[in-house]
């Protein structure tokens, strides 16, 4: 995804026609065209602001990849409803927003993987969610623990 597409996802995903976009951050309404076309960049202070507005991050905004760390299992019951009730844009915004997953770029889309969920380690780990014990999980939890301590000492 490029930095016009998502200047114009920001914007619609708060009902803002191109003038308020414009008078939101002190622009020309001209220069939210230009943007939205590709004909110009945002400079990075006011991509800062942007970014701070919509509560992204400013790569997000740039169209660059980046990691995010709130996975979908831990957005609250009304972020899922309006998730599940949105359009494909609004949905994609959303992952971005809320924290969901890890999103690469190929320099033209961006695209979500799911980040591993416990479910998933348990699995890699044992072989299946059966066979392993509440003991046995903290137990990894626990050496998880110790080697992240060990590594920052």
């Amino acid at each position: 995804m490029t930095l016009p597409n998502r200047i114009k996802i920001l914007r619609k995903s708060q009902k803002l026609s191109q003038k308020r976009f414009a008078e939101l951050f002190s622009v020309d309404q001209t220069a939210v065209s230009n943007w939205e076309m590709g004909k110009n960049n945002v400079d990075l202070a006011l991509a800062d602001k942007i970014a701070d507005t919509f509560k992204v991050p400013v790569e997000y905004v740039y169209g660059k990849p980046y990691t995010v760390t709130r996975p979908f299992s831990e957005w609250t019951n009304e972020e899922k409803a309006e998730y599940a009730a949105a359009s494909e844009e609004t949905k994609q915004l959303m992952e971005f927003t809320c924290g969901r997953g890890v999103f690469e770029s190929n320099g033209t889309t961006v695209h979500a993987k799911r980040l591993p969920s416990e479910h998933d380690i348990k699995v890699a780990l044992f072989g299946g969610e059966d066979e392993v014990t509440d003991d046995m999980w903290q137990e990894v939890k626990n050496f998880v623990a110790f080697i992240k301590q060990k590594k920052d000492q």
